[in-house]
């Protein structure tokens, strides 16, 4: 369930690698996760790494740019993160780019172009993954502890919305499957009324 909050942009470095360590150590199931190296140092295109469910045999890297809403994460960007993070020792198996620049299909599929160019001249299997900050927004909102990082003034009352929203659209699903099961009943009552079969409609309420 995704609230209709909209998480302002992150205009700090600090807060764009504090906020998906904690996102993060979520997704991956590994409270270990953590940043990696330190700013100015070799981080070989690596600022958080944790290891997918604890799997030692699992490494997953994560890189993050802030970039300005009008600015976008191009491919040479993307090309040079991975290359750099192909040389992370233990090998990766998952290589995540989060960056609060707009998604872009355009970026998603060279990472998918990429992934093959890997398989073919590498001979290893690496996960490439582009998060806008579209789909980062909606990863991050499935945790309210880590909403609270992006967004401080997320208050129990912020929370109470989000609350609202998910029971109004479940409560909208059901009216709506109600409806449609009415509509259903009507039409299979008139159906078998011009074949001359009694109305069921009327068969229910003598019932």
């Amino acid at each position: 369930m995704y609230s209709s909050i909209q998480i302002p942009r992150p205009t700090d470095e600090q807060v764009l690698e504090r906020g998906p360590v904690e996102l993060f150590r979520k997704i991956l199931n590994d409270p270990n996760a953590n940043t990696y190296g330190t700013r100015g140092n070799a981080q070989q295109g690596v600022d958080i790494v944790g290891k997918r469910n604890g799997d030692p045999d699992h490494y997953v890297g994560i890189q993050c740019k802030l970039k300005k809403e009008d600015k976008k994460l191009t491919k040479r960007i993307l090309r040079d993160e991975v290359k750099e993070a192909l040389a992370f020792k233990p090998s990766l198996k998952e290589y995540f780019v989060i960056t609060t620049a707009a998604d872009s299909a355009e970026i998603q599929q060279y990472a998918r172009e990429l992934e093959l160019e890997i398989k073919k001249e590498h001979s290893r299997l690496v996960s490439v993954q582009v998060w806008g900050w579209d789909t980062l927004q909606r990863e991050i909102q499935k945790y309210p502890d880590v909403t609270k990082i992006f967004y401080p003034d997320f208050t129990p009352h912020s929370e109470a919305i989000q609350r609202g929203v998910g029971d109004i659209s479940l409560g909208q699903q059901a009216l709506a499957e109600q409806v449609s099961d009415g509509f259903e009943r009507i039409e299979f009552a008139l159906s078998a009324e011009s074949r001359g079969v009694p109305n069921v409609l009327d068969l229910d309420r003598m019932r």
